[in-house]
């Protein structure tokens, strides 16, 4: 919601809506598209496939790509991509899914100190608190390396391509 309000004031304070409505009404369509790819790529095969917990096996470098260039390859179709631009996306991936397995493995010690703390008989709240802080910082790492992602992989479309992004996620969303 922050980051939200900081692209619309930014965008407010270089184009006054009264002058440029139409203008400002496309920038914001354009960050629906990037919400899209987001939700698509991330979220979307993440639930439908349940992030790798059903299988009960340590995800693999093969099997994060894989589950990432599924997620891009739908929303890449959706807009009718070149193979170049696929090629492209295909390498953020390649250097996103290792970054995504690191984090998944800290993720996992982290729970891991975790129960034992609010299993035990007397919590000691200090060490709770200090592993929700390391949790919290690993939660902002994660966004952070996504938003990134998806600002690269968004910069791969054309800006009419991430408007038809833009236009889906409005379809889908009233």
């Amino acid at each position: 919601c922050a980051l939200l309000e900081i692209m619309m004031t930014n965008e407010t304070e270089t184009l006054s809506s009264a002058k440029h409505p139409r203008r400002r009404k496309m920038g914001w369509r354009i960050f629906l598209g990037f919400a899209v790819l987001a939700g698509l790529i991330f979220a979307v095969p993440a639930s439908a496939r349940g992030w790798w917990s059903r299988h009960h096996h340590e995800p693999t470098l093969e099997n994060v790509q894989e589950h990432l260039q599924r997620g891009a390859s739908r929303v890449l179709g959706r807009v009718h991509a070149s193979d170049a631009q696929q090629a492209q996306v295909d390498r953020v991936i390649e250097r996103l899914a290792p970054k995504i397995l690191e984090l998944k493995a800290e993720g996992r010690t982290l729970r891991e100190q975790m129960i034992p703390v609010m299993a035990a008989e007397e919590i000691d709240a200090e060490e709770a608190r200090r592993l929700k802080g390391e949790i919290d910082a690993l939660v902002d790492r994660g966004s952070a390396l996504a938003f990134d992602a998806i600002i690269e992989m968004a910069g791969v479309l054309t800006p009419e391509q991430r408007a038809e992004l833009a236009e889906d996620w409005e379809k889908w969303h009233r």
